[in-house]
Parts: structure tokens; C-alpha cells; sequence
């Protein structure tokens, strides 16, 4: 049997001028990735992690997730940096 061919998709990652997060940060950006497995990506995180009001967070509960505003002083761009 032969392998089957996976295609890739590119993308590229940008951290801009952020070095390190502390482990409290590393902790709510991987509590809110938790429940999106398999069903959202980056933008969502994005908008748990900025406490978004938007009826796609609110109607999936996200807004329950402990890491739910966790950057809400941060605009979604540089959340987005630290999700990266």
C-alpha cells in the first residue's frame, strides 16, 4: 500500500518584538486552545483571551472559560503575538 500525499498548509507565526511570556500568560493562552481543539483556531482563542462579547464566543459558552478575558487590555493583533 502506498503512503498517502498530505498537503500542508503554510502559514507563518509572529511574535513581533515579544521575547518570553510568563507562566501565568502561558497558562491562560493554553487553557483557552483547550477547548477549541478540533472545533476553532487562532481567532477564537484571540477572542476568549481578549473576553470578546461577540454571539459566536457567547453562543459556544467560551465566555465560561477560565482563561476568558485574560488579555482583555490587549488588542486582538497583540494577543494574537502571544498566541503565536
Amino acid at each position: 500500500m502506498g503512503q498517502r500525499r498530505q498537503h500542508r498548509q503554510e502559514y507563518s507565526l509572529d511574535s513581533g518584538d515579544l521575547e518570553q511570556l510568563s507562566q501565568k500568560d502561558i497558562a491562560a493562552v493554553i487553557r483557552a486552545v483547550d477547548d477549541l481543539v478540533g472545533r476553532g483556531g487562532r481567532t477564537m482563542v484571540g477572542k476568549i483571551l481578549k473576553g470578546s462579547a461577540s454571539k459566536d464566543v457567547l453562543g459556544l459558552w467560551y465566555d465560561k472559560n477560565p482563561a476568558y478575558g485574560h488579555f482583555r487590555d490587549l488588542t486582538l493583533a497583540k494577543i494574537g503575538q502571544r498566541v503565536d
